[in-house]
């Protein structure tokens, strides 16, 4: 009886890890997600030299440089982990434990390229390269980092399959206010810790950004289908500018066609408009006021830019919260963020 569950202990000790155990760390830390998951003293010195070159690096942000490239923000590698040292590009450390049994564990330099990808894969807007969330204002926009922050971890909370996929589907976020409130600043904030934490695939996309992407895509002869179908597929959707264009038929049933893909497939959806909400679920007595004189003042809503079929998917699929405030644009130059113009496809 002791032999058998020996064998069976030696067994499970020498079958290869897969990447759900590398993408469940919460943070970045290599040396941290080594040692709680296989604490032994020779796995200790097999990774020492590459986990001391990454802790002690003053360049980077544990493997990672940040920097807006063109027209989105991108994570490049330190130049001091271009390849792990231990695996040699492989994937997978054969190590041995205490005990004397061979180990296969993920190289965690693999998991960290992994995330990078899924970061770059976003296309988040180079205007918002220190969009984090220790950048953001908790103070001003307390409801709403708290709403988000939530939401994150309890996504975090259940992790990722063995696929890499999101374990548990968690209603999505609405953000509706006036521009310079901090909605895409803290949506952004939630992209960068869903990929680079958490390892989740994502997408951001500006509404009017996606239609210029869309007649690109027809000038070139390619199908819709090749730019909406990631959109759809991801784990996290992120949809700013919601409401924003000529609301036309084709704008209308290109919303349709992406809102209700997400609703259908259950996705996490984030999305943020600059227009006013009409449903009552979401409207508080304190902010009665302030939308009836909005609607008085020939506001539209958000439903009445979308129509009434595409509001009630957004309203089934999200938590919605208004944000208030001042223009963060009012602010002194110290305390705003870098803004940059993103430049859009040519219309040839």
């Amino acid at each position: 009886m002791v032999g058998s569950i020996r064998t069976q202990r030696r067994a499970n000790l020498r079958r290869p890890l897969g990447y759900g155990a590398a993408t469940m760390i919460d943070k970045l830390n290599i040396s941290a997600h080594l040692h709680h998951r296989h604490a032994s003293p020779a796995l200790s010195l097999m990774c020492a030299a590459d986990d001391a070159a990454l802790e002690n690096c003053p360049r980077c942000d544990e493997g990672l440089i940040v920097s807006a490239q063109a027209d989105f923000v991108r994570a490049d590698l330190c130049s001091h982990l271009t390849q792990c040292k231990t695996c040699r590009g492989k994937g997978l450390r054969q190590v041995v434990d205490a005990q004397g049994y061979e180990l296969h564990v993920p190289c965690p330099l693999a998991a960290l390229k992994r995330k990078q990808g899924l970061f770059n894969g976003a296309q988040l807007p180079a205007h918002f390269e220190t969009a984090t969330w220790k950048s953001f204002d908790r103070n001003r926009q307390s409801e709403a980092f708290r709403l988000v922050n939530d939401a994150f971890a309890r996504i975090t909370t259940a992790g990722l399959d063995a696929q890499g996929r999101l374990k548990t589907n968690v209603r999505g976020i609405g953000l509706a206010g006036p521009p310079g409130v901090g909605k895409t600043h803290l949506l952004v904030a939630l992209a960068r810790a869903m990929t680079l934490e958490l390892g989740a695939s994502l997408r951001y996309t500006d509404f009017s950004r996606l239609l210029w992407d869309l007649k690109s895509c027809y000038a070139r002869g390619d199908n819709e289908s090749q730019l909406l179908r990631p959109l759809l597929e991801v784990d996290v959707l992120i949809v700013d500018e919601l409401g924003k264009g000529r609301a036309s038929d084709w704008e209308l049933n290109i919303l349709d066609n992406l809102v209700c893909g997400r609703y259908d497939r259950g996705g996490f959806t984030c999305v943020a408009t600059n227009y006013p909400l009409s449903t009552p679920s979401v409207i508080d007595n304190r902010r009665a006021d302030e939308l009836a004189h909005s609607i008085h003042a020939g506001v539209e809503t958000l439903a009445a830019r979308v129509g009434p079929r595409i509001d009630s998917r957004l309203q089934s699929m999200c938590q919605w919260l208004i944000m208030t405030g001042d223009d963060f644009r009012s602010q002194s130059p110290q305390q705003r963020l870098p803004m940059r113009k993103p430049s859009l496809p040519s219309r040839s």
